[in-house]
């Protein structure tokens, strides 16, 4: 296997004004000598990577946006040009569900593939069980370079330190006190440009395939607006409307009308109870100009990996780790089934093996089907997880693909009602279950109610697909080992 030069096997540790920070600076010979010698590792990288067929991986993922909020899925309130770019080139999967919505359980899920009842994390500050390796430590095994910039979140949203996030390096950015809660509007233009230096420089100098991944903070930024006192807004005839599925259910499960009412499931939750609709159109309106930030960050490292010439070698995949409720049934931010929620954006993008331009909108796809993926473009089996690779779905749209997927959730860990829940979402319908309340369940007809207004769990004419969707959820949580009680 091809083995980087000794002297530079991470050269992304070696930023060119940090090699000489202990020295003089160099003089113009030296600086011919150093020219020469990079040059000298590019041409031998080069050489190197052409005997090695195996494509680099570009993973970017976003915090928290919807799959609705892209300009390419028909959204005329947001403009994202470069992950439309990415569509235009790849295949981009309209029914892809996170694991959990919520950043620590649904990133867990995604970097180990296994469930949060599987791997450890269930609510946010915890960390995945060591035994279970994620795959940025399959792909190191199976002799990639593996570098992770941004967000992490498995417990810590930023940690320092080599050794930090398992199977990666990380390139750490420097800490900043004004920024005590780590803001993507200050961090994700600085991840962008850590990707433009690893792209156009390190991964040069490098004769191994790499895996590099992007964790960019925003649209979470929207959380902080939340919290913020309403204020009169001008120009309300520029913000979009709202969501059609605005109002609350009169008779909405007991999970989320605890949620609600709780002081402590989530922090924005409060805040927005008194919010009138155009309180709620800003709140809108500020989360699709997030999402544009994230676009624009998008941009700049798509940019980079073109002009470093490396593309056609090279899977892009962007995703994002969970939805946001945007205003749908009055939810703010996540932790919630709903569809704002549970749903994300997957677009995978491979010049000459994935098709151009293809929308799936049938595939029942899952967070839990990255790692797999990954494995199967990069030519290796992946350990033991719950997703599938979704190459034999993008090689043949008509080939058989799975009957459902499934999701999970659970109250935040200190609130005064534990409640757990789960999702099955199969081609037609919704259901979810919950162990709190006298109602407990919700069963949603997505092709006739996508907007999930309409409960049919207590309609008597459902009797026989709720009785259906029960028994596929506690088969499947026999399979997986949850202890997680489905309504009789």
């Amino acid at each position: 296997m091809p083995q980087a030069h000794e002297s530079w096997d991470k050269p992304w540790k070696r930023w060119p004004g940090q090699r000489y920070a202990d020295a003089p600076a160099p003089g113009a010979d030296e600086r011919e000598r150093i020219q020469a010698r990079e040059a000298q590792e590019r041409d031998r990288a080069r050489a190197a990577r052409a005997r090695d067929p195996r494509p680099n991986i570009l993973f970017v993922f976003s915090d928290q946006q919807m799959a609705q909020a892209l300009s390419c899925a028909g959204n005329r309130w947001v403009n994202t040009p470069h992950m439309d770019r990415l569509a235009d080139e790849g295949v981009r999967f309209a029914q892809c569900y996170c694991v959990a919505p919520v950043c620590g359980p649904s990133r867990a899920a995604l970097f180990t593939g296994r469930l949060p009842h599987e791997n450890g994390v269930v609510f946010n500050g915890e960390s995945p069980k060591p035994e279970l390796p994620n795959f940025g430590q399959a792909f190191r095994a199976a002799g990639y370079a593996t570098v992770y910039s941004g967000k992490w979140h498995l417990p810590n949203s930023y940690p320092q330190g080599d050794d930090a996030i398992p199977g990666f390096d990380q390139i750490n950015r420097p800490k900043d006190p004004r920024n005590k809660h780590g803001l993507g509007d200050v961090n994700d233009f600085g991840f962008a440009f850590d990707a433009d230096f690893f792209l156009r420089y390190a991964a040069t100098q490098i004769g191994i395939p790499w895996l590099y991944t992007v964790s960019l903070h925003n649209p979470h930024d929207i959380c902080q607006f939340a919290m913020r006192k309403p204020r009169k807004h001008r120009n309300l005839d520029r913000y979009p409307p709202l969501p059609g599925n605005f109002e609350i259910d009169p008779e909405e499960v007991d999970f989320l009308r605890i949620g609600r009412e709780s002081k402590s499931t989530h922090i924005e939750m409060a805040p927005s109870r008194p919010w009138d609709g155009d309180q709620w159109r800003a709140y809108i309106q500020a989360y699709y100009r997030l999402v544009e930030q994230v676009d624009r960050a998008l941009g700049y490292i798509l940019d980079a990996l073109d002009e470093s010439g490396q593309a056609e070698n090279t899977l892009v995949v962007f995703a994002s780790d969970h939805g946001e409720g945007c205003g749908a049934h009055r939810w703010p931010c996540k932790l919630a089934l709903y569809e704002e929620c549970a749903r994300v954006p997957l677009i995978l993008r491979y010049p000459g093996r994935i098709p151009a331009g293809r929308v799936d909108d049938t595939s029942l796809t899952s967070l839990l089907d990255l790692y797999p993926t990954f494995c199967d473009y990069a030519g290796f089996a992946p350990p033991p997880v719950r997703g599938k690779s979704l190459k034999p779905a993008i090689d043949d749209p008509r080939a058989a693909w799975r009957d459902f997927v499934p999701a999970q959730i659970a109250a935040y860990r200190g609130d005064e009602h534990q409640r757990h829940g789960r999702m099955l979402r199969t081609a037609r319908y919704k259901y979810n279950a919950y162990d709190i309340g006298a109602r407990r369940e919700e069963l949603y007809d997505l092709a006739d109610d996508p907007g999930e207004t309409r409960n049919l769990a207590r309609d008597g004419a459902h009797v026989s697909v709720l009785a259906e969707h029960r028994a596929r959820l506690r088969a499947w949580l026999a399979e997986t080992g949850d202890a997680f009680a489905v309504p009789e």
